[in-house]
């Protein structure tokens, strides 16, 4: 990537998409599954060499393929609706939920 900022490189400068950024922590729908699939070619040539794809990957479909109006949106920014422990984390995983758990 530094590589890439030395050398000027703006692989997004034609693409026809906007990308966008958000969490990668998500459910995703049949319908949204078939969708990346589709798009598999165009996704691998813009995020093969991206840093945290992970966390630009579904918000870029999702923008971008008709899914924004599906999506849960919290005007107060708290749109992760998962329950993530991460003060029993183990290397920077977050705590794996067992039985013992509940």
């Amino acid at each position: 990537m530094a590589l890439q900022i030395i050398l000027h490189v703006n692989r997004v400068k034609n693409l026809d998409w906007k990308v966008k950024l958000g969490s990668n922590w998500c459910s995703v729908t049949n319908d949204f599954v078939s969708r990346m699939l589709q798009e598999e070619p165009k996704l691998l040539k813009l995020f093969k060499w991206t840093n945290c794809s992970d966390e630009l990957l579904f918000q870029t479909i999702a923008f971008n393929c008709g899914f924004m109006n599906r999506m849960y949106h919290n005007p107060n920014g708290a749109d992760n609706l998962r329950f993530i422990d991460w003060v029993r984390s183990k290397n920077g995983s977050p705590h794996t939920f067992t039985i013992a758990d509940k």
